[in-house]
C-alpha cells in the first residue's frame, strides 16, 4: 500500500483495477511479482495518446452517409475506411485560398452549393468563346450537360453550410472552363478529339491565378486509340508546370480512362500518360478496382468511384432544377474515373493550403508516399526498390487526405530535377510471331540519379499493335507493363513515348531491358529502336568524389573514400573519364591504382609529367 498513490475498481469489466504507483519502476517490480505468483492475469500501462478531433461538416448528404467516399463506415455494405480520410485534414485545412479550374462541359454556377465558391471573373467558355461557363443542352437531347457540375461539387462544393453536400476542399474556389461540350465551335473529329489549340489555351488559362486544373475527360476509351494529346497541348502542360504558381508549377489531375472493359490501357492516352499530370484510377466502395478503370504504368494513385449499377455511386451536385441528370439539384449517378479525379484535385488543394511552397513534383512525391494499399489479395501488388507498394491497377494506392496533408505541412522541397538520356538504342530485329519471349534489348546506364519517372520512346513497326507486350525491367528486377496485348488493330508504336512511375525511388544506374513480344499469331513486325529518359534528383555523394553513393555501393568503392585505390585520381574521375596533360580522355579502374598493370600508377602516367618527364597511356 505504501507504494500506491491511488486505486479503484473498473466496474464495467469485472476484476479490473486502475492503480497509480509512485513510480514506473515500482509498478513494474511489484506487478511482475503478482503475475509470477498467479494473483493477477495481466496488466498494461495507461499511456497518454495523441489524438486529433476529426471535423465533420454539417451538410445533410454528408451526415446521412450518402457521401461514403468521404467517410465510409460500412454503410451500404461498404468496407469501412475505403474513403479519402478527409476528416483529420479538415481540422485545419478546407482548401481556403486555393483556386481549382474545372475543365469540363460547364458549371451551373447558380447552384446554391457551388455559387459561394465560384469565381466568375476567371471562368471562360472555350466553346462559345465568352466568359459564361454555364452548361447547355449541347447535344440537343433535352438534358442540360451536368458532368462538369457534378465534378465541381466533388472537388469543392460548399461545405459546412447546412445544405446538400460537402466537397473535398469545400472552401476552395472554383473556376469553370467549358471545353468538352458538343456545341463547341472548335471542330471534333469522329473520336471527339478537341482542337489542339483550344485544349492548349484552356490548360494555361489564368495560369497566374489557377492552382489546380482537374480534367475528367480524354480520348476515346475504345481500345483502338493511341494519342489524343497534340503538340500544342503538351507544350502548354510543360509551360504550366514550369511557370504556373509563380514557378512552383500548376497541378494537373487527369482521369486515367474508363476503357478496361475494352482492354484499353492508360499509357495510350497522351494526357494521362504525361509525366506532368497526376493520373487517377478508381476503386469501388469495397476498395477493389472498378470494372472500367484502366491499368498502366503511368497511374500514380486511385480514388473512390462506383462499380456496377446498384452499387453506391458518387453523390454530388446536379444542374439545378429538373433539366440535369435528375429532377433534383443533386445526383447519385456520378462515376467513372471522372469522379475519382476531382477527389484527388481536392486532396491536393488541402495539401497546397497546408504548404503553399509545394512544387508540382513535391505533390507527386507526397501522394506516392502516403497513398494506401487496398484490395490486398489482388495479385498485381509488388514492393518497389524503396519498399513502396505498387500495382498497375491501383498505382500507389488509395489517396489518404489526412496523411498527405500531415506530410505536406513539414515537407522540404526536393532538389532540382535532373535528366538522364540514353540516346537511341538501335535494335532492328523482326519480332517473332506468336512467341511470348519476343526480343529483349539491353542498355547499360552509367549515370546515376534517383528516379521519379521514366519516359520510354519506342519505334515499333507492327500492322496490328494490339498483338504486342512491351515491358521495361530495371536493374533491380522491377517491371513496368507499358502495354499488354489487347484488341487494337491500329498500326505501329511509331516514336510513341510511354511514361512509367513504377520505378519511383530507384536509381538509374545499371542495366535496363525492354522486352517486346508478339503473343498472337497472324501478323509480324519489327522492333526498330528505343530510348530511355530518366527524370529525378541527384543522389548523395558523401565523399564528394563525383561518384554517387549508390554507384559506389554497386561497384564496390565505398562512399567514404574519394580515392579508393589511392592512385591520386578521384573515383568519379576514373569511372566517368578524365583528361591527361595532353588533353586525351581516359577511363581507368577506380578499384586499382594501375589499370594497365604496368607498375606505373594511373595518375603518374597521365598527369605526373614532373615525376616522369612523359605522359604515357
Amino acid at each position: 500500500i505504501e507504494r500506491i498513490d491511488s486505486y479503484y475498481n473498473f466496474e464495467i469489466l469485472s476484476g479490473t483495477w486502475i492503480i497509480e504507483f509512485q513510480t514506473g519502476d515500482i509498478a513494474i517490480e511489484y506487478i511482475n511479482k503478482l503475475v509470477a505468483s498467479g494473483h493477477i492475469w495481466s496488466f498494461y500501462p495507461l499511456i497518454d495518446k495523441d489524438i486529433n478531433l476529426r471535423y465533420e461538416p454539417n451538410d445533410p448528404y454528408y451526415e446521412s452517409g450518402d457521401q461514403w467516399y468521404l467517410d465510409n463506415y460500412g454503410q451500404n455494405d461498404g468496407l469501412s475506411g475505403i474513403d479519402l480520410n478527409t476528416q483529420g485534414a479538415w481540422n485545419d485545412y478546407t482548401g481556403d485560398g486555393i483556386v481549382i479550374g474545372v475543365v469540363d462541359d460547364g458549371i451551373d454556377y447558380d447552384h446554391p452549393d457551388l455559387s459561394p465558391n465560384f469565381l466568375n471573373s476567371y471562368s471562360y467558355d472555350y466553346c462559345g468563346n465568352d466568359t459564361d461557363a454555364m452548361p447547355t443542352d449541347s447535344d440537343s437531347d433535352g438534358e442540360i450537360d451536368w458532368h462538369g457540375t457534378a465534378v465541381a461539387g466533388i472537388v469543392a462544393g460548399k461545405g459546412d453550410n447546412n445544405l446538400g453536400i460537402a466537397g473535398v476542399a469545400y472552401n476552395a474556389s472554383i473556376v469553370g472552363l467549358r471545353l468538352v461540350a458538343n456545341d463547341c465551335e472548335y471542330e471534333y473529329d469522329n473520336d471527339h478529339t478537341l482542337n489542339d489549340l483550344a485544349i492548349s489555351e484552356t490548360l494555361i488559362h489564368e495560369l497566374e491565378n489557377i492552382d489546380i486544373y482537374t480534367n475528367s475527360w480524354g480520348p476515346s476509351d475504345s481500345g483502338f486509340r493511341l494519342g489524343g494529346a497534340g503538340p500544342l497541348s503538351m507544350a502548354s502542360l510543360e509551360y504550366g508546370i514550369t511557370e504556373g504558381r509563380d514557378g512552383l508549377g500548376s497541378i494537373y489531375t487527369w482521369a486515367n480512362g474508363n476503357g478496361l472493359d475494352n482492354n484499353d490501357q492508360s499509357n495510350k492516352d497522351g494526357f494521362a500518360n504525361s509525366r506532368y499530370t497526376i493520373s487517377v484510377g478508381s476503386v469501388d466502395w469495397q476498395g477493389e478496382q472498378t470494372w472500367f478503370a484502366e491499368t498502366g504504368s503511368n497511374m500514380l494513385v486511385s480514388a473512390p468511384s462506383f462499380n456496377y449499377f446498384g452499387d453506391p455511386a458518387i453523390f454530388t451536385t446536379d444542374v439545378s432544377g429538373s433539366d440535369g441528370d435528375t429532377s433534383t439539384d443533386y445526383t447519385s449517378d456520378m462515376g467513372g474515373t471522372s469522379a475519382s479525379t476531382p477527389m484527388v484535385a481536392g486532396v491536393v488543394a488541402l495539401m497546397l493550403e497546408a504548404n503553399q511552397n509545394l512544387t508540382w513534383r513535391d505533390v507527386q512525391y507526397i501522394l506516392v508516399e502516403t497513398s494506401r494499399k487496398v484490395d490486398t489479395d489482388h495479385l498485381g501488388w509488388f514492393q518497389t526498390r524503396v519498399d513502396n507498394w505498387y500495382n498497375h491497377a491501383y498505382g500507389y494506392g488509395l489517396v489518404d487526405a489526412e496523411a498527405a496533408v500531415n506530410m505536406a505541412k513539414t515537407w522540404e522541397s526536393v532538389g532540382d530535377e535532373l535528366t538522364v538520356n540514353t540516346g537511341e538504342i538501335a535494335v532492328d530485329e523482326y519480332i517473332p510471331d506468336s512467341d511470348d519471349d519476343g526480343i529483349t534489348s539491353r542498355v547499360i546506364v552509367n549515370e546515376s540519379i534517383n528516379v521519379e519517372s521514366v519516359e520510354i520512346m519506342v519505334d515499333i513497326f507492327h500492322p496490328y499493335r494490339g498483338d504486342l507486350n512491351v515491358i521495361l525491367t530495371s536493374p533491380n528486377g522491377i517491371q513496368s507493363e507499358l502495354v499488354l496485348a489487347h484488341n487494337d488493330n491500329g498500326d505501329h508504336y511509331a516514336n510513341w513515348v510511354f511514361n512509367s512511375v513504377v520505378h519511383w525511388g530507384e536509381n538509374s544506374f545499371g542495366e535496363w531491358t525492354l522486352r517486346v513480344s508478339d503473343t498472337v499469331g497472324g501478323t509480324t513486325g519489327e522492333f526498330r529502336s528505343w530510348n530511355l529518359t530518366f527524370y529525378g534528383t541527384a543522389g548523395a555523394d558523401d565523399d564528394q568524389d563525383g561518384l554517387p553513393n549508390y554507384v559506389e555501393s554497386v561497384i564496390g568503392t565505398g562512399p567514404a573514400n574519394p580515392d579508393f585505390d589511392a592512385d591520386g585520381l578521384l573515383d568519379g574521375e576514373e569511372f566517368y573519364g578524365w583528361s591527361d596533360y595532353n588533353g586525351f580522355q581516359h577511363r581507368t579502374d577506380p578499384k586499382h591504382w594501375d589499370t594497365d598493370r604496368d607498375t606505373v600508377g594511373d595518375w603518374i602516367e597521365g598527369l605526373g609529367f614532373e615525376d616522369t618527364g612523359f605522359v604515357t597511356d
